[in-house]
Order: structure tokens, then C-alpha cells, then sequence
């Protein structure tokens, strides 16, 4: 049976791709496994999808994608019988691919570009996934801006996020965030890498206007007494206190 919707089965693609590239890593003498394990680039589009129910359910899933700078269409084949927890339970039956045109591209892809060039469900999407993360690392953010996002395919995918927002002062501050996820297991959310330091604004011209001029009151007294201590005593002027 033909499925209207073959996205939905995204997650059932790239589980069945690391399984094939595990394959290839413990059978490099085998030829016809390294030819397979073909892991497509995370912007790989699902053309069609087709279901069929037996002693579970049979998936065939056709695939386009990079790999290794080539433009690739691939058959995937996944017999999926969920209540069985061990391996058993989700075997990929075949994956084949053939090259179909040459597209010079990297490992890690930016998923949409900045979240400017991203849709708004997905843009959605990340941003869900760093509040995830930084609330595994007890840290939140108000007003949460997605600044920049990248994904790459492994043993499931992981997501590279810079996002910016407000702390509990409300002050901006950026954070790096990398997960890697792997969802068809239960504690398949990871946080590998997470770090967030003050954002800083660039004004034209250098100097800017202080807010709060008081703030500065203890780098003048300081500035002060350095004063007094190296010039003459006509040029050393000590303000009052009440300055």
C-alpha cells in the first residue's frame, strides 16, 4: 500500500542507515556490504513509501540523497515487528543504491541554511530540540532565537544548534549546542556538547553610551588615587566622596 506521506517514515530511514554502516564496519572484507553501506547526507528527501502488513510490517522506501559528493537514489527494505525488543525486531531486508548525478557536497549540512532560509515548523522543530537539551543540562533560556543549525547522519544524526536568549537577569547570552539523536531507542537523546558565553553587540564607531553611568563608580576612585599617587600634587584633584 502506498503511503501518502513518505516523510513520516524519516526516522525509519536513518535507523535502517546506521544499521547498514555498522554492518560495513564489522564486515570490510565483505565487497558487496561496503557497497551498500551507503549512508545518505541528512537532506536526503523520501520520493515514495509503500507498506504491506505480515508478521509485522514490510517497509519499502525509495531514497534521494548524497553521498561522498554523488547524487544518489536508494531502495530500502525494512521488516519492522516493534514488539520484539532485540534486534530482531527491526531488520533491514535490503538496501540498494545507484548513482544518479554528480553534486560536490560536504559531510555536515546545514539543515535549511540559517533559520532565516528555514520553514517555520522547522524552525519550530530546533528550537524544541535545544530547549531539550539545555533543560538536560538544567539551563534555560527566555526568548529563544535559533541562529544557526546544521545536521549530519551517523549512527542516527547529529544536530549542531547556535541559539541565543535571555537569561534569568536578562542577559543575552549564545549558546553552542550539539545533540545526537537516535529515536528508536529509549534513551537515544544525547547532549555531546554544550556551552554559552555573554553575546556581545558591535556598535558602529567603537564607544557607546553607558545606561547606568554609576556602574563605573569604582573604576573612577581607582582611577583617582592612581592619579594622586603619580602626578604633582597641583594636578593630583581628588573629588569629593559624594561625586
Amino acid at each position: 500500500r502506498k503511503v501518502d506521506d513518505p516523510e513520516k517514515f524519516r526516522d525509519t530511514a536513518i535507523r535502517a542507515m546506521a544499521l547498514f554502516n555498522t554492518a560495513a564496519g564489522t564486515a570490510a572484507d565483505t565487497a558487496a556490504d561496503t557497497d551498500k553501506a551507503v549512508l545518505l547526507e541528512s537532506d536526503f528527501k523520501i520520493t515514495e513509501a509503500s507498506t504491506q502488513v505480515v508478521a509485522g510490517s514490510k517497509i519499502r522506501l525509495t531514497l534521494e540523497g548524497t553521498s561522498d559528493g554523488e547524487m544518489k537514489r536508494c531502495k530500502l527494505a525494512v521488516w519492522s515487528r516493534p514488539w520484539i525488543k532485540t534486534s530482531a525486531g527491526f531488520v533491514v531486508t535490503d538496501f540498494t543504491c545507484q548513482k544518479i548525478s554528480k553534486r560536490a557536497l560536504g559531510g555536515i549540512r546545514p539543515a535549511g541554511g540559517v533559520s532565516d532560509e528555514l520553514g517555520d515548523e522547522e524552525r519550530v522543530k530546533f528550537v524544541d530540540t535545544a530547549t531539550r537539551a539545555m533543560s538536560m543540562q538544567n539551563y534555560a533560556l527566555k526568548n529563544l532565537e535559533l541562529l544557526s543549525v546544521k545536521t549530519q547522519v551517523v549512527s542516527g544524526q547529529n544536530i549542531f544548534m547556535k541559539v541565543r536568549g535571555d537569561d534569568e537577569n536578562g542577559q543575552k547570552k549564545v549558546c553552542d549546542i550539539t545533540v545526537w539523536n537516535r529515536p528508536w531507542i529509549s534513551d537515544g537523546f544525547k547532549v555531546t556538547n554544550f556551552h554559552c558565553s555573554h553575546s556581545i553587540e558591535k556598535r558602529v564607531g567603537g564607544i557607546s553610551k553607558a545606561d547606568n553611568p554609576e556602574k563605573f563608580r569604582d573604576t573612577a576612585i581607582r582611577a583617582m588615587a592612581l592619579v594622586n599617587d603619580a602626578a604633582d600634587t597641583n594636578q593630583a584633584v581628588l573629588l569629593e566622596s559624594d561625586f
